[in-house]
């Protein structure tokens, strides 16, 4: 009993004196938005593609991201803040409590976005060159959307704040001092009326090629595909959202 004891002990002092290694990087690049608004007071949402809307690219989107690992556990956190505006028009009727914006007419649309996601997995398959592990994490999303008939003056807006748990699963590979990994993040809820929905993909490679004792610096490029769906009451009608976000980055990061 007593070497057992004697051995947990060593092993949570030799965790203890291990400490986490620490990413922190810096993106940049566009952001484009593809997907679906509708806004109903009756049983059936018909919607608009951003496409018909004139929605842009946000072409200049800073996405910072936290990287860290501590024995058989990973860690990251990230977050972008986007903003899309474009003239267009209706492919159908909206109606928000009583404010009514009618298919075909030309429209002014705004809409910021910001999400936030942090997860931690642990290793199912540990390694120095290739490791794999599965977690759980939470998601954070703010959205504010604004559509103005340019006729009439009408105005559609709505804005949202939500929160969920997600699942995550990150892989990577590493071999002299590039490293390629993958993290993937998602979850759905159904509550009563509302629906909410959230996928969060990130493919990263890095390269670090600049050491200082502990030090190391370099630089990383990649891809985010991001999924927002909701559907959800405002103000007695309907509001039916399906968005998706993708583009590539590039940065620099700074390892401890």
């Amino acid at each position: 009993m007593k070497p057992l004891l004697c051995a947990a002990l060593a092993v949570l002092a030799a965790a203890c004196n291990t400490v986490p290694d620490l990413a922190v990087i810096g993106r940049y690049g566009p952001v484009d938005i593809d997907g679906e608004l509708g806004v109903s007071s009756g049983s059936t949402v018909s919607t608009t593609s951003t496409e018909i809307l004139g929605m842009e690219e946000d072409d200049s989107v800073i996405s910072p991201r936290i990287d860290g690992s501590w024995l058989a556990l990973d860690f990251w956190g990230a977050w972008f803040d986007t903003h899309f505006e474009g003239q267009g028009r209706l492919e159908a009727d909206m109606d928000l409590g009583g404010e009514v914006i009618s298919a075909g007419e030309p429209t002014d649309t705004t809409f910021d976005l910001a999400l936030g996601t942090s997860a931690v997995t642990f290793d199912l398959i540990p390694g120095e060159t290739f490791d794999l592990g599965i977690g759980v994490g939470f998601g954070y999303v703010d959205w504010d959307a604004e559509i103005v008939s340019q006729t009439s003056g009408n105005t559609i807006a709505s804005a949202e704040t939500f929160g969920m748990p997600l699942g995550a699963v990150r892989a990577a590979v590493s071999y002299d001092g590039l490293e390629l990994s993958v993290v993937v993040c998602g979850f759905a809820v159904n509550v009563d009326e509302d629906e909410a929905e959230i996928f969060d993909g990130d493919a990263m490679l890095s390269w670090q090629f600049l050491h200082a004792g502990p030090m190391q610096a370099g630089i990383v490029g990649g891809y985010r595909l991001t999924k927002v769906a909701a559907k959800y009451d405002s103000g007695g009608s309907t509001i039916d959202a399906d968005l998706e976000l993708s583009g590539p980055y590039a940065g620099l990061t700074i390892a401890f």
